[in-house]
């Protein structure tokens, strides 16, 4: 038993402690689909696709429904059409549009039409499309390559799609998107999934699209909305942060920072980390645009501090999936000083914000390396800074962690 049958056995149990379930089967699903409960792509096949199957896979869990379905009953109120039944003997032989000619129903050239190949590849092509035959559409889809067995995997996995839309619109801060914003940027990433997907892999498409539907949905709304949801306890941090930076104006960030330090009962490191994430994911909402530095010529938001596995134990596990440090900016910032910046340039960076383990140095420390002068440093740093900005950094960190 995984986590996913443990959420829904402790939903189940809070709701029906006695174990005997009040509601329709039908019902249930609903209930459980508007609690965003089932989240796992194999456990909502298991309860939503087959109802007989659905129903076995409660009953496991020890619980029994007390109420009975309509499915469960086998009287149907429907109004047939009148064609004479033939009998075994002539079940192999029994013709459907001559039986509908004899009783006046169709007119002759729409039995010829029935007989027709055409009449039963465009019934074929109307059957019910579901995703269980995914492995059906995408043998047509790589034998045919037409746009039908395309639209076919589209329409079939539509369910999925709007179930995780619904998990992100659920519990994310909406940013001024509708839930079918996130549908539709599930959409995007279904049909991404389709184009890429490999029958020959052998892995299940549902699973395969899951990740691109997840990692559409996330880029499109941290581009839409790029707000990222911090926990409490890291906002009223921001916030003993922003009382003190109003009073005054800064000339380096270390000052800054001894100065919110004397001030609240935040330790150095913690301060840092805090400005990383403000600037990251809220938007900056701790005024990273003010300008520090001896020429007042660099934002605090320029100052980039490493992020390591040791931010998880004051961050938590509230970071949205969970992942922001299984790669880090440090990373990012390295392969671009590495591929697009001089040597001399990289190593001003590196040290002067203390990338890499480096300590923090000066411009006077640093030029006395490089035997030039604290100006000529300076002017380095602002010409990296500036192209930095360029390549959005920032933004390919966010979009990274958002796609793991």
């Amino acid at each position: 038993m995984n986590k996913h049958e443990l959420k829904l056995i402790e939903f189940l149990n809070g709701k029906f402690p006695e174990k005997s379930i009040d509601l329709t089967y039908e019902e249930l699903k609903a209930d459980l689909d508007k609690n965003v409960v089932v989240t796992a792509p194999y456990l909502y096949d298991k309860l939503f696709s087959d109802y007989d199957k659905g129903k076995e896979f409660i009953n496991k869990f020890g619980f029994q429904f007390i109420v009975t379905d309509n499915c469960d009953i086998e009287e149907y109120d429907t109004k047939e059409l009148y064609v004479e039944k033939p009998n075994k003997d002539q079940n192999e032989n029994f013709d459907l549009a001559a039986a509908l000619l004899a009783e006046g129903y169709i007119a002759e050239d729409s039995a010829e039409f029935i007989h027709s190949k055409t009449f039963e590849d465009d019934f074929n092509k109307h059957s019910i499309i579901s995703f269980e035959n995914n492995e059906e559409y995408f043998s047509q889809l790589k034998e045919d390559g037409d746009d039908e067995a395309f639209e076919r995997i589209v329409i079939a996995n539509q369910q999925l799609v709007k179930k995780i839309a619904m998990q992100y619109y659920n519990a994310m801060p909406k940013g001024g998107l509708e839930l079918d914003d996130f549908i539709s940027l599930g959409q995007k990433g279904l049909l991404k999934a389709i184009e890429r997907f490999d029958i020959e892999r052998g892995y299940q498409f549902s699973t395969y699209a899951t990740h691109w539907i997840k990692q559409a949905i996330s880029r499109g709304y941290a581009n839409e909305s790029r707000i990222i949801r911090l926990p409490v306890h890291v906002h009223d941090s921001l916030n003993k942060i922003r009382k003190v930076i109003r009073k005054k104006d800064y000339d380096s960030m270390q000052l800054m920072i001894e100065d919110i330090k004397a001030q609240s009962d935040l330790s150095e490191e913690q301060i840092e980390k805090l400005l990383l994430y403000d600037h990251l994911f809220n938007k900056a909402q701790v005024s990273l645009s003010t300008y520090i530095g001896e020429d007042q010529d660099s934002e605090i938001g320029d100052f980039i501090i490493e992020p390591t596995e040791e931010n998880h134990a004051m961050f938590g596990d509230d970071l949205v999936e969970n992942e922001v440090f299984k790669k880090t900016l440090t990373q990012y910032i390295n392969e671009l000083l590495n591929s697009d910046f001089k040597p001399r340039e990289a190593d001003v960076i590196i040290k002067r914000f203390g990338l890499n383990g480096m300590k923090v140095m000066t411009l006077e420390e640093i030029g006395e390396e490089h035997g030039v002068t604290r100006e000529r440093i300076r002017q380095i740093e602002k010409n990296v800074l500036r192209k930095l900005s360029r390549h959005q950094v920032i933004n390919n960190f966010r979009d990274y962690w958002e796609a793991n």
